[in-house]
C-alpha cells in the first residue's frame, strides 16, 4: 500500500498522522504544502475540500475517516518514537 500525506507545518493534525504512521512502520511520502493561498489551492485541487491533512492510499485520495479505518485494519501495534523521530515531526 502506498501512503501520501499533504500537510502544513502549522499543522497538528499533519503531524499526528507523520508521527502515527511512522509509530507503525509504514512507508509514507509526506509533502508539505506552501503556506496561504498557494497551500489552500493545492489541498482544494487534490481533496476538493479546505480541510488537512489530505491522505491519499495507492493514489486515490480518502476521506480521513477511511483512511484511519483502513490503517486500524491492519492491526498493527504503534512502537514509542526515538526522539530523532519526534524532533522530525515537532
Amino acid at each position: 500500500m502506498r501512503i501520501d500525506v499533504w500537510g502544513m507545518d502549522w499543522c497538528g493534525a499533519c503531524k499526528g498522522v507523520a508521527k502515527h504512521l511512522t509509530s507503525l512502520d509504514l512507508d509514507f511520502s509526506y509533502h508539505p504544502l506552501p503556506p496561504g493561498k498557494a497551500g489552500w489551492d493545492r489541498v482544494e485541487e487534490l481533496s476538493g475540500k479546505r480541510a488537512t491533512p489530505v491522505v491519499a492510499l495507492d493514489g486515490t485520495v480518502v476521506p480521513f475517516a477511511e483512511f484511519k479505518q483502513k490503517i486500524n485494519a491492519l492491526g498493527l501495534t504503534p512502537r514509542p518514537l526515538t526522539q530523532d523521530e519526534i524532533d522530525e515531526w515537532d
